[in-house]
C-alpha cells in the first residue's frame, strides 16, 4: 500500500513538474506568435513587430505615406512602443497612427498563428477602433 502511494504521489509530481515547464514555453510562444511582419492593409504599410527588452514595439518597413506631424517619409516611424504583455493572446500600450499624427491605448490581439487585431483608443478605451492585419508570409 505504501509503494502504491509513493507512485501515486511520484507520478503527480512529476506531472506538475512537466506543467510548471510547459507555462514558459506556451508564454514563450504566444510571444513568438506576435513578432514578424504584419500588413496595415488599408495603407498598405508593412510593419515589423520586434521584441524592444521586456516591451513588443512596431516600426514601418514598407510603404508610401508621409508622417502628419513631421511632413517625412512613414518608414522608419515606430508605430507601436511600450506594449506590455496583458493576456496569452494580448499586448496593451501605446500606438502611434502616422496618417492622423496622433498617439492611442492600444492592444495587439492574437486572433491566430497569421492575423491579429490592432484597436486604437481614446477616452480610457471607452472609444476605440480595431483593424484585422495579416501576417506577412512572403
Amino acid at each position: 500500500m505504501m509503494k502504491s502511494v509513493m507512485r501515486v504521489a511520484l507520478i503527480a509530481g512529476a506531472g506538475m513538474a512537466t506543467a510548471l515547464t510547459a507555462a514558459p514555453a506556451m508564454a514563450q510562444d504566444v510571444t513568438d506568435q506576435a513578432l514578424g511582419r504584419w500588413h496595415r492593409v488599408n495603407q498598405d504599410w508593412i510593419v515589423e513587430f520586434a521584441m524592444c527588452g521586456e516591451y513588443l514595439c512596431g516600426e514601418i518597413v514598407e510603404g508610401e505615406g508621409v508622417d502628419e506631424n513631421t511632413g517625412e517619409s512613414v518608414i522608419g516611424i515606430q508605430m507601436l512602443f511600450n506594449l506590455e504583455r496583458h493576456d496569452d493572446d494580448q499586448w496593451r500600450g501605446r500606438m502611434y497612427n502616422p496618417e492622423d499624427g496622433n498617439e492611442y491605448q492600444g492592444r495587439v490581439t492574437i486572433l491566430g498563428e497569421n492575423e491579429i487585431r490592432m484597436s486604437g483608443c481614446i477616452i480610457g478605451g471607452l472609444i476605440c477602433r480595431s483593424e484585422e492585419w495579416p501576417r506577412v508570409t512572403e
